[in-house]
């Protein structure tokens, strides 16, 4: 069997332990051709790394700031598969 191409690897060096890490990943909010694709591989790539702490937050940066746990939504790679 021949491949014509290669899967991208994970890094060979962590420096960070996947278990303790936090992501939040967020958007301006505008139409941004991609952004879902985008969204899409960081969880995928992220949880294949280990990282089970990932969240997609709602409204921007304020999303941040303005009662964040109501705008903050847990993301794992089934909940993003249809996006």
């Amino acid at each position: 069997m021949c491949l014509k191409f290669l899967r991208a690897s994970q890094n060979v060096e962590i420096y960070c332990d996947p278990k303790t890490v936090k992501v939040a990943i967020t958007s301006i909010g505008d139409i941004c051709p991609g952004t879902n694709v985008v969204i899409k591989g960081l969880v995928k790539c992220l949880n294949e790394y280990g990282v089970k702490d990932i969240f997609g937050v709602k409204w921007g940066f304020r999303g941040f700031s303005e009662d964040y746990p109501k705008h903050w939504t847990k993301l794992d790679p089934e909940s993003v598969e249809g996006i």
